[in-house]
């Protein structure tokens, strides 16, 4: 049947290139990874942990974010966990550290189930977001990342807090561009590079995307905040409709359709929800069917401006896309630094009966739970009453059993 399809599918491109101009031959191309992203997924994850791609500095942690978000079992979590924590750990350890260090640090130890506000680190119990405070927020990305921590555990800081999320949102939209509401790394739109850029802007609108979604009074902002979130967001998805080419792909200001750009836009486009296959479409070319034109045939990867070489960069983030795409549900928001979060938030809850599965003669239905009395009461996990009987089944039992026995004896 694999056979059959293979021929099918390489007669229909072998057609489909006679028909298209000659400049769309390339980039106009169907792969089968747009309905079954999951091959690219796995074979990207091998190539980044294997050394065959180098990476730039801070993808391990987007790497292990990825594979929280995907989803492993306790024993992949754990070595997972043992790579790539200490690896952060030891940049927020460095004197040079900077904030979005700590930032990745509170991601990844909420993505591994733990909690950042009570962390034990070097056989201490350290507060990470308290830590991240003390740090002052440069680049935009620092901001970006600073909700997303702050999301990744739900944690509210205190009102006087640097880390306040009404000022940090407030300061976030101040970083935009006046010229054409959108946003660079730097946040400075003077000189050379002065100029907005798309990845960056992508991220923005991630990062805003639950004070966007959510009712004012669940996101912990004001309402001025609220309808400022409302504009920047609207106004940056504006500014991004003009940068995507012909074949789907999005486009930076210094490069041509790219993986990066592309895959930055996919995580954005699931955080809000959005209909990937009716906006930000051209020629009928969907985002994901742009990311692909740079996806490696033997599914080790992709490449950056280009499908012939592997880039550890590009591949990193076309990860990060398509576990977004492959969770994607049109209405509802998918937050793929939120994901690993969700998948292991109960990983390390211990399920215990609070319920005996035998009941003491001696114990009296009617006698307050000795929680209760202690003034400890806590709720259960799971309650298992499967095996349990209530008192009066109980001696109807023990009554049928002596009855049992007597007739036996009698016999």
């Amino acid at each position: 049947m694999k056979k059959l399809m293979s021929i099918a599918f390489a007669a229909a491109l072998a057609f489909g290139s006679l028909c298209m101009p000659v400049n769309a031959q390339e980039t106009n191309v169907v792969n089968e990874a747009t309905s079954n992203p999951i091959d690219w997924i796995e074979g990207s994850f091998t190539s980044l942990q294997d050394g065959s791609i180098p990476l730039y500095t801070g993808d391990d942690a987007f790497i292990a974010l990825s594979q929280t978000a995907y989803g492993m079992n306790e024993e992949q979590l754990q070595k997972s966990e043992a790579k790539f924590i200490p690896l952060t750990q030891k940049k927020i350890e460095n004197p040079r550290a900077t904030a979005n260090d700590v930032e990745k640090m509170i991601m990844l130890v909420e993505a591994y189930g733990y909690d950042a506000s009570a962390y034990e680190m070097n056989g201490k119990i350290v507060n990470l977001y308290d830590m991240l405070s003390e740090f002052e927020l440069s680049f935009t990305n620092d901001y970006v990342f600073a909700l997303e921590a702050l999301h990744s555990g739900n944690y509210s800081p205190a009102k006087d807090s640097k880390l306040d999320k009404d000022q940090l949102i407030k300061d976030l939209i101040a970083l935009r561009n006046p010229a054409d509401h959108a946003w660079n790394y730097t946040g400075d739109y003077t000189g050379t590079w002065g100029s907005s850029d798309t990845d960056t802007t992508a991220m923005v609108l991630t990062a805003l995307a639950p004070y966007y979604n959510l009712p004012e009074s669940e996101t912990g902002i004001s309402k001025e905040t609220k309808d400022a979130v409302k504009q920047a967001v609207e106004e940056g998805f504006t500014y991004l409709k003009d940068f995507q080419e012909e074949n789907g792909a999005m486009k930076s200001v210094w490069s041509n359709g790219n993986s990066n750009t592309t895959a930055m836009m996919i995580v954005t486009m699931a955080a809000y929800g959005k209909d990937m296959n009716t906006e930000f479409v051209v020629n009928g070319n969907t985002l994901i069917d742009g990311l692909m034109n740079f996806a490696l045939e033997d599914k080790k990867g992709f490449g950056s401006t280009d499908k012939n070489d592997l880039d550890g960069y590009g591949t990193e983030q076309a990860v990060r896309a398509l576990i977004a795409y492959k969770n994607a549900k049109v209405g509802v928001p998918y937050y793929l630094y939120q994901a690993g979060v969700k998948l292991n938030e109960n990983r390390f809850q211990v399920n215990q009966p609070t319920v005996d599965e035998t009941i003491n003669e001696k114990d009296d239905v009617n006698t307050p739970d000795k929680e209760i009395q202690n003034g400890n009461k806590q709720e259960p996990v799971i309650k298992d009453t499967s095996k349990g009987m209530n008192s009066s089944l109980f001696v109807l039992a023990l009554c049928a059993s002596a009855g049992l026995v007597l007739v036996r004896k009698k016999a």
